[in-house]
Formats: structure tokens, sequence, C-alpha cells
């Protein structure tokens, strides 16, 4: 970051290792009656202190700071503070300006109050550079307010901004779940829609990945050969007669029967000469022998519709350039955010800053992924900006396999980056950019949701939207935080939720699973009791289930049901009110509402066969039924599977949580247990996906 003073305004140039050219923020000067040396040495300052902030946080605090800054000299007129009592004045009048004065910004109070902090820093900064005398005390506000995270760490598929129209069924929880449903069976359905979410977005981000590497390859088998292309440009003769046509057609012309086996072999070999990293820009390839003017306006190569292993409804919807790309081996943004989305899955430990931000190289060229000794494993380490050190993990096989493969896909993009002098080239998402420019890949969010500017995967793939990802639900953060809460569910532990994401048990506790799960939770009290006033209200109406949010009599009677069940005649006024009036409607409720021993202890003898099998039932259940299904009781066994789900939850519990309590403990023989889990564990995933290939034929 540097900057430039001139007669009327100030620039400062704010560099980025992903751009060659730094971006500019120009403020103006030229009313106030700030010196030049007065104006060097507050723009030194701010350079010092800005210098080691992220691109973005550098443009903001400037726009924040030194416009007010500069505004405050223009409109007072007064000169720049150079004693202690002038300093001490100028900051009272500068933060009473800066809170009410309306001519240099249309901000709230509430705003400008969240920005002072912003500026109170950088006034600290200079006391502590002897640009403000010590001891001034500068003005500081201190807001009080209840703080809630929950619209800051949202679950998949819960948009906090989106208002539902009076006249439709609101949005209220994380998911729409029936508020008749017992509080297990509701917690159940969240965990339920959670992995449903994650298991859709994970197949479509896999699907897509692995025809993307299918198209590599296949542009590797229809490649020509050097010589063969060699042999043209010794000829220099880069047309041929074809029948029907009066005049030659290019060799990598669309109107070539084999124009798209050309284009790809020499996009292949301009990229793996070049020394620029406009070597297989449009504009480039374009200029070449082998190819037409109008190469990638508006055809592009038909043919490549017949050769993608992509779906042909998401492959047409990409630009002729991103079809034709695939098959050189350039990787687009698109690409790498479907990358982030599988490494976010794989690895929530980190955030999405630091995945859209990961350099595969440090600036000696040594590489972030370490390969253990047995070369079974790899060691990958990321920068986590916030924390302010890096975050190192063992790579899933998947992860491994995928960041394999974007290391073999950008190898020739990265030599001719490094090449070129762009020092882009160690970040790990590199590929083509505007125009077909060889950059670092920036894989935000937009790329996975946006329906206006370019394409994205919900675009792509419509089955996202139709489970509820869209604009406002999906994105990195919600795919973090929801794989934190999903470990909660599996453990029942903070500690193991807190390993999963790479915070501290602080962290994860106030950060993630109370904002995510309780917001839904104490939504869900609010909306029980609401609907217990109403049906003590209309008990006997005949409009009570349309100003329910029940949507059959079913659900309404069980609803009732668990009321008078959960909350005694004596407990409450309201409970009073409300056996008075159900009580002689639901008699029959009370023959069933004690049946069982709740002394009787259940017995288990396990096998690791066995509970692998729980384990997997366990899974599937939960990802593939319905709420209603897993409670269904079957007429011959009198069990559902809501049961095995629990039990099993149960056993999970005990086996992965170090403290158990003590009456557990009694009942478990802990260590022979968790020798069982481990091994049950081990053989989980081929069963898992034996279990998930089953299906019932009707036989005739």
């Amino acid at each position: 970051m540097h900057y430039e003073i001139t007669s009327k305004v100030i620039t400062f140039f704010i560099e980025s290792e992903k751009r060659k050219n730094p971006s500019k923020s120009t403020f103006g000067h030229l009313a106030s009656k700030l010196s030049n040396e007065d104006l060097e040495r507050v723009c030194s300052a701010l350079v010092l202190q800005f210098r080691h902030m992220a691109r973005s946080t550098q443009r903001t605090q400037l726009l924040t700071f030194l416009k007010t800054f500069l505004a405050y000299f223009e409109s007072s007129g007064s000169a720049f503070p150079e004693s202690y009592n002038e300093w001490q004045l100028f900051l009272l009048n500068f933060f009473q300006f800066y809170l009410t004065d309306t001519s240099w910004s249309q901000a709230t109070t509430k705003t400008r109050s969240s920005e002072w902090g912003v500026v109170a820093t950088i006034f600290k900064f200079w006391v502590a550079e002897e640009l403000v005398p010590i001891g001034v005390v500068i003005p500081s506000i201190t807001k009080k307010s209840v703080k809630s995270f929950a619209s800051q760490q949202p679950l998949l598929g819960k948009d906090s901004s989106v208002q539902t129209p009076q006249d439709q069924t609101p949005m209220k929880t994380l998911v729409n779940v029936n508020f008749a449903a017992t509080a297990d069976i509701y917690l159940a359905e969240v965990e339920r829609l959670c992995r449903e979410k994650i298991s859709i977005i994970q197949s479509v981000c896999l699907a897509h990945w692995e025809a993307l590497m299918s198209d590599g390859a296949k542009g590797r088998k229809l490649s020509k050969s050097s010589h063969q292309i060699q042999d043209v440009i010794d000829s220099g003769v880069y047309a041929e007669k074809m029948v029907h046509y009066h005049t030659p057609i290019s060799f990598a012309s669309p109107a070539h029967p084999e124009g798209y086996k050309w284009g790809i072999s020499v996009t292949r070999e301009l990229l793996k000469h070049g020394v620029e990293t406009k070597c297989v820009s449009t504009a480039t390839i374009q200029k070449s022998e082998f190819f037409i003017p109008s190469i990638f306006r508006p055809l592009g190569y038909s043919e490549l519709e017949t050769q993608t292993s992509m779906p042909v409804d998401a492959f047409m919807q990409l630009t002729n350039y991103a079809q034709f790309a695939r098959f050189v081996e350039l990787l687009s943004s698109l690409d790498a955010a479907v990358a982030c989305c599988l490494l976010s899955i794989e690895h929530p430990e980190f955030t999405s800053e630091s995945l859209q931000n990961a350099k595969l190289l440090n600036a000696r060229g040594k590489s972030y992924l370490l390969v253990t000794d047995n070369a079974e494993s790899a060691l990958l380490s990321l920068d986590k900006p916030r924390a302010r050190r890096r975050k190192t993990v063992t790579l899933t096989p998947t992860a491994q396999k995928l960041v394999n493969d974007i290391i073999a896909w950008t190898a020739l993009t990265r030599a001719v980056m490094k090449n070129a002098g762009d020092k882009a080239w160690r970040y790990l998402f590199v590929g083509f950019g505007k125009g077909g420019n060889l950059c670092a890949l920036s894989p935000t969010t937009v790329k996975l949701t946006s329906l206006v500017h370019g394409r994205s995967l919900i675009r792509l793939y419509p089955i996202l939207q139709e489970h509820g990802l869209f604009s406002g639900t999906f994105d990195y953060r919600r795919i973090r935080t929801t794989m934190g809460v999903l470990r909660w569910f599996e453990t029942g532990s903070i500690k193991e939720m807190s390993i999963r994401l790479g915070n501290s048990n602080r962290v994860a506790l106030e950060h993630y699973l109370p904002p995510s799960l309780l917001y839904a939770w104490n939504t869900r009290i609010i909306r029980r009791f609401q609907n217990t006033l109403i049906v003590i209200a209309a008990f006997n109406e005949d409009f009570l289930l349309d100003v329910t949010d029940f949507s059959s009599p079913a659900e309404l009677q069980d609803f009732i049901l668990q009321l008078l069940s959960e909350y005694p005649a004596k407990s409450s006024p309201l409970a009073k009110i409300l056996h008075r009036r159900f009580d002689e409607k639901f008699s029959t409720f009370a023959e069933h509402k004690n049946v069982g021993d709740s002394e009787a202890v259940l017995n288990l003898r396990l096998s690791p066969l066995a509970l692998s099998c729980l384990y997997a039932y366990s899974d599937y259940s939960m990802k593939t039924m319905t709420t209603d299904k897993l409670i269904a009781v079957d007429v011959n066994t009198n069990l559902s599977p809501m049961q095995f789900v629990e039990l099993a939850r149960m056993i999970r519990h005990a086996c992965e949580n170090e403290v158990i309590a003590s009456d557990l403990r009694e009942l478990l023989d802990v260590s022979r247990l968790r020798q069982i889990h481990h091994q049950a564990i081990a053989g989980l995933p081929s069963l898992a996906a034996r279990i998930s290939h089953f299906s019932v034929n009707k036989q005739q």
C-alpha cells in the first residue's frame, strides 16, 4: 500500500498478489487548509497501520476515516492541531461532527456509532506513533445491546433476510417442521434435513468434479501430437480443402470435422510453451493461424456437447470458452467454488476465507501440502486470518484426491504464471479469468447462487434449488456451521464439535451451536406457546384448525395430547384451564400415558458387525426417511426406526465422549464397548455403501 499527494487529491494504491495493477482510492482535499506536510504525516501513519490488513479492510477503513477527516477540516476551516490542548479540542469537536453532521454522510446514528470504533482505533495508533500527544483522551462509545449470533451463523436452508408474505406459511425455523412433533422428533427432523442438504451438495459437487476430470482426460486423448502441430507450422499451410466448401477450412475451425481436436491440441501447446498470462486468452487464440477470428463468438465447438461428461443441460449454460477450457484442463472460478464446497464438507476446520485464498506454496516455493511417510495420507495447512495462524489438517481420502487433482490440473497454468512474474502463481486455485487470461481464481459465493451475473452452481443444477438451496441460504459459512452442528448431533459433545470446526470450546459454544440450533429451538417454544393460547381461546370453535399452525386435525390432536401429558393440571393456571377444557375429550389418552417400566434395563450383546449394521441403518434412516416413517411402528415387532436411531446415537455418545455420567458408566462395559465401536466404525463405509443400494421389489 502506498499513496500519492497532488494539489487536489490524495490517491492510495492498494496492492494485491492476485492482481497486477493495484486498486485506487481517491480523496479530494482542495478545500481544506491542511498543508502537504500535514497530509504526509497522516497518510504515512495510515499506510503504516493498514499495510498488513486485508485489501478489502484497507479500502473500507480508509473510506470510513479519511473521507470524514478531510470533510471536517473543509467544513470547519481549522488548521491541523499541534499541541496537547489543540488535539484534545479537535478530538471532541471531530467526535461531535462525526456523529451529527449530515453534509458528508446520511448514515444513521447507529451506523456512525459502530464505525467510530474504527476511527478511535486509528487515533490510538497515532498516539502510539507520537503523532498525537500522549495523554490525550480519545472519546469512546459504549453500546449496550443483546447480541444474537443466530443470523451470523445460520445453517443451510435458513435465510433470515427473506420476509415471507402474510398469506403464505412462514418459514419460522431452520426447516418447516411440525410444531406438534415432540422435542426429540423435532430435533431429529432438523438433523435429518441438515444431512439431506449436505448430502445433495456433496453429490452434485462430486458429480461436477468427476465430469470435469473426465473431460480433461478426454481432451488429452483427443489431442493431436506435438509433431503433427509442428509439421503444420513448418509447412505454413493452416487449412485444407473440404468437400462442399469453396475455400480451404482452417484446421481448428468449427466447420472442420476434427476442428475441435485441433483446437484443443493447439491450445494445449500454447499453454505448454506459454510465457505470459495471455498465452491462451481469447484474443491470442483468435490471432492464431489455426483458428478463425470468431471462434468463440457465437458458435464455438458444437461437437464438445457430445464429448462432455457433464449433463447436457448444464454444459450448454457455460460460455463457449468455458466449455472449451474444460478439455484443455483450465480451471474456472465455478470449478474452484465446487472444490471449496467439497473441502468445506470434508474439513470444516478451514474457514471460507482460508479456502478461497488458499496458497499451495510459500514465498520460497515450499509446498504447504506435505505427504506422509507411508504416502497414504497428506497434511495441508492454510492461513486462518482472523486467528492469525495456520491450521494444519490430515486430509481425508476425498480431500486428498481433490487437492491432487487441482495440483495436476493447474501445473501448466502455474508454470506460465510463474514465468510471467505473476505473484499469484502460488495460490491453490489458478485458472482462466476474464477474456481467458490466466490468474488466481475468486470462488466467491456468487459462483454458488447467483441468478443474475454469470454462471452459478444452482443455475447449472436445479436440484439444489428444489432442496431449498438458493441465494441467502447456501454458502460456505452455512456448510461449515452445519457440519459442526451435525458433529454435535453425532457425539453430543461440544469438545468434539470444536475439534471438528478447528475452534476452541468457547467459540464453538458461543458462536456456532447455540445460535444455529437454539435459535430454532427458541422459535419453536414461542410458536408452541402461541398455539397453546390459541387452542385454549378457540377450543370450541369451528375455525380452530385454520388459526393454528397445523395442517391437519391429526397434527392438532397430537399437539393437544402432548400439552395434556407435559403439563399436569395443577402445574400452572394455564394448564388448569387446558385440562378443564380438554380432559373429557381426551380421557382415553390417560390410559396410555404411563405405559412401561421406567426402571427397566436394556441388555445388549454386540459384535463389531452387528454394531456396524446398527450405525449404517441409523445413518441411512436419517438421510432417507421422513419424520412419519421414522416414528412409524411396525405391527409385527412394535418397533420404529427412530428407536434404532436413538440406540445407535446413545452408543456413539458413550464411546466418543471422554466424560460419561456415572450411572451410565455403571451399566456399560465402556472399555470393551469402545473397542467394539472402533472396529465397527472401520467397517462402516463399505457396509453403508451396500445398504445405500438396497431396494424392495414386489414379486409377482
